[in-house]
């Protein structure tokens, strides 16, 4: 899923090309408007951009990363609908509109930490409004702000505590888990024992003057001893209370997707 970073030179005119096309396909939806419920005019005009989106950086924002939001977004939706029905106040196709653009910062840069930056300065930009923001999981989740000076024990402790707060807003929760399981392994959906955090994911970039500060905090949080541990437990716990939740285990509804591929 990973794609080069937009040629030096090149920067200014997809940034603005990429706010171009947000504001032109989504400044008549509620995704910048605000309120609800949310229908199929916010869907279509999130595929549009991200169409356009894909035709501005076709190096960075790839088919896989294309196919990644499109995936999120069917199981947001799925497990709001299921949720819903069970008697959660959420919206479905809200749910399937954030998963769609969770990953925005993937269509300038696949740096892990640089481009959760550029993905809210993205949003900003094009006018998203705080309503629908405020439901996006913030990356902070993952690298809280002063990690660096952290002990490990506290890392482990950090990361861990914030399932308490992922779960207490049902769509960070359903958005998550849908990124989580919106990617495939060996030509198949992954399935929830597949959503571990490997040591290579910590160890792809190496430190250097370049790195930006949300960079080193994603970086030296997982780098550091018990950080990747205490991530897959916070996977872990999640994925607990989502199958409780959703009366029915998550590799059920990977299945179901699967089916509905067929």
């Amino acid at each position: 899923m990973e794609g080069k970073d937009p040629p030096v030179g090149q920067e200014l005119d997809i940034w603005q090309s990429l706010i171009g096309s947000g504001k032109r396909n989504l400044a008549s939806t509620k995704v910048v408007l605000g309120g609800g419920p949310f229908g199929e005019e916010e869907i279509n005009g999130i595929d549009r951009f991200i169409s356009e989106a894909a035709q501005i950086n076709p190096e960075v924002f790839n088919p896989s990363t294309q196919e990644h939001l499109q995936l999120a977004g069917r199981y947001a939706r799925l497990f709001a609908t299921i949720l819903q029905a069970r008697g959660v106040d959420i919206d479905p196709a809200k749910a399937e509109a954030l998963g769609k653009v969770h990953d925005l910062g993937r269509m300038f840069t696949h740096r892990k930490g640089r481009n959760e930056v550029i993905e809210t300065a993205l949003m900003k930009k094009i006018g998203f409004s705080s309503d629908f923001r405020k439901d996006l999981y913030p990356d902070t989740i993952f690298a809280p702000l002063g990690l660096e000076k952290m002990t490990p024990k506290k890392v482990a402790g950090k990361i861990t505590s914030s399932v308490t707060d992922i779960v207490s807003n049902p769509y960070w929760a359903v958005v998550l888990t849908a990124d989580l399981l919106a990617k495939k392994k060996d030509g198949r959906l992954r399935r929830w024992e597949d959503v571990t955090v490997q040591g290579h994911f910590f160890k792809k970039y190496e430190e250097s003057p370049e790195m930006w500060p949300s960079e080193k905090r994603r970086w030296v949080g997982g780098k550091m001893k018990g950080g990747e541990q205490a991530i897959n437990y916070q996977y872990t716990h999640m994925g607990r209370w989502m199958e409780k939740m959703l009366g029915v285990s998550l590799d059920e509804v990977v299945e179901h997707m699967e089916m509905s591929q067929i």
